[in-house]
């Protein structure tokens, strides 16, 4: 339900982890420079506490809002080392999370 944080199926291997984080800095470091980073020009969107976060909304087109996942007999259906992770992009803060089930 947020715009930077995604849901991930993979791996929870710390060395893993390190390598998908430094994959992303890669792709859109935080210390790069974006325009909507820039708040003397930017006029939509905005919060109190806003934050330079384009970094963070870069990151999440590569990765997804939501995954599909099989629930038989009210156990999540996984490989063995499949786990569900939230990875938070941007600063650590309360989020959201929604879970839908479908079918009986």
């Amino acid at each position: 339900m947020h715009t930077t944080a995604s849901i991930v199926v993979n791996e929870n291997e710390p060395l893993l982890l390190e390598d998908l984080k430094e994959h992303l800095e890669g792709i859109a470091s935080q210390h790069g420079a974006y325009r909507h980073d820039d708040f003397t020009i930017r006029t939509v969107n905005m919060c109190d506490d806003e934050c330079a976060n384009g970094h963070a909304h870069c990151k999440a087109t590569h990765l997804s809002a939501n995954a599909t996942l099989n629930l038989i007999g009210g156990k999540l259906q996984l490989g063995q080392w499949q786990r569900v992770l939230f990875a938070e992009l941007d600063r650590s803060r309360e989020r959201k999370v929604q879970i839908a089930i479908l079918g009986e």
